[in-house]
This record gives structure tokens, C-alpha cells and sequence, in this order.
């Protein structure tokens, strides 16, 4: 009896170990799927993360800084414009009856237009168009445009705010400055097309007020701060206007 019961308890302990293996196995397989799962599932969520595209704010403040239009309307308007790594701010602020300001960094950007003899930031505009370009040598360059009284300019800016290029409308006539415009007047006399800037240039000479004259379409190419006009061979009629 006692030796039967001796033998029951082997089998009783022996079948308590394989369960308890069963157990263990069934659990280990459990955690490790569980693990499994979580990472797998933090993977997904991590390349989910990874293509997330930028939300509004992101792109409207990333479109922001490559190119837009501020406008003064009186009040001090200005961004922060970072070329090349240099960060500079280009300020617009245009009052009626006293100094206006507009700059890029430490360079005035407005210059004095006919026979005036008002403050020397009197000629600041009430808007100007701003672009980040990359030239020839895929250094980021400035390209600036605005109208002055009836002139119009576009200026190419380094990262130092140097102006390497400076072009304008204006043509002298006798005691006068005339200004060359498209047939449509308010059109800009420039495009930037593919990082590539395109202007209209009068290069005729001036017989009378209003005539019909041809415009040149020239390209500016520029690399190691210089910038270099290039003819297109195209062109396209305009006038000479307001003249003062």
C-alpha cells in the first residue's frame, strides 16, 4: 500500500511538472507575441510619424520665407530671410510725412526718384515683392521688386545684403526721367521662372512721350555674386510714360 502510494505521488508530481512547463510555455508565448505586437505596432507608428506631411502652418510659414508680398499701409512690416545659413530681417515701413524705412540687414533699399528733396527713406513703397532663388552656383540669392513713385525696381541681394544687381524702369529724356512700361502699365517688368529671372529692358531711345517701343526680354544669371544679363532675342511692345 504504502509502496503504491509512493508511485502516485511520482505520477502526481511528474504530472504537476508538465503542466507547469505547459503553463510556462503558454506564457512565454503569450509575453513574447505581446512584445512582437507592440513593436511591430510602434514601427507602423513611427513610419506613419515619418510620412506625415507638414500641416498649414508649417507650409503657409515655409512658403512665407521663400516668396510673398509685404505691404507697409503705415504700419512696420518685416521678416526674418535666411540665405545660406545668415539670417537677416527685411523691414518695410512707409509714412506719410516723415523718414520711411526699408532694408535688408543694414542696406537701404529705396532710392530717390526724380527732383525730390524729401527724407532720404521718403521713396520706401507700400509693398514689395520678396523671392528666395538659388543662382548657377546654387547659392541662395535675394530677388527684390517694387514701384516708386513711377519708377519700378528689381534688385539681387547676397547673403551679406549686398545689392550685386540693380535694375529700373527709369530712362532720362532731356530734363526729364521717363519710365518704360509694358502695353499693360501695372504688369510687372519682371518673372522668375525655375529659379531663372526675366526682365524687360528699354533699350531705345526716346523720341516722344507714349510712342510704341520694343522691350527686350532679358535673363539674369547669377553665380558667385555677380549677375550677368543674357539676351533671349525676344521682345515685346511698351512706351515710355510718366515722364517727370
Amino acid at each position: 500500500m504504502e509502496k503504491n502510494n509512493r508511485v502516485y505521488m511520482i505520477i502526481i508530481f511528474i504530472l504537476l511538472f508538465v503542466v507547469g512547463l505547459c503553463i510556462g510555455y503558454i506564457m512565454g508565448t503569450s509575453v513574447k507575441e505581446n512584445e512582437l505586437k507592440n513593436n511591430s505596432k510602434e514601427r507602423i507608428e513611427e513610419k506613419i510619424e515619418e510620412k506625415k506631411p507638414e500641416n498649414a502652418t508649417d507650409k503657409a510659414k515655409s512658403k512665407e520665407q521663400i516668396n510673398g508680398v509685404l505691404q507697409s499701409n503705415g504700419d512696420r512690416k518685416e521678416i526674418e530671410i535666411s540665405l545660406n545659413g545668415s539670417t537677416n530681417t527685411l523691414v518695410l515701413e512707409k509714412n506719410e510725412g516723415k523718414d520711411s524705412i526699408f532694408t535688408f540687414g543694414n542696406t537701404k533699399l529705396c532710392f530717390l526718384t526724380g527732383w525730390g528733396t524729401g527724407p532720404s527713406y521718403d521713396c520706401a513703397p507700400e509693398e514689395a515683392e520678396y523671392t528666395i532663388i538659388k543662382g548657377k552656383d546654387s547659392k541662395e540669392y535675394l530677388v527684390l521688386y517694387y514701384q516708386s513713385s513711377f519708377d519700378k525696381y528689381l534688385l539681387i541681394l547676397n547673403d551679406k545684403t549686398e545689392i550685386i544687381g540693380k535694375f529700373s524702369s527709369k530712362k532720362e529724356f532731356k530734363f526729364y526721367d521717363c519710365f518704360a512700361v509694358l502695353d499693360d502699365m501695372e504688369k510687372a517688368i519682371y518673372y522668375i521662372e525655375n529659379d531663372e529671372v526675366y526682365y524687360y529692358k528699354s533699350n531705345q531711345e526716346i523720341e516722344e512721350t507714349n510712342k510704341p517701343i520694343e522691350l527686350e526680354l532679358m535673363k539674369l544669371e547669377i553665380s558667385n555674386d555677380k549677375v550677368e544679363e543674357i539676351s533671349t532675342n525676344k521682345k515685346v511692345t511698351g512706351k515710355y510714360s510718366q515722364c517727370t
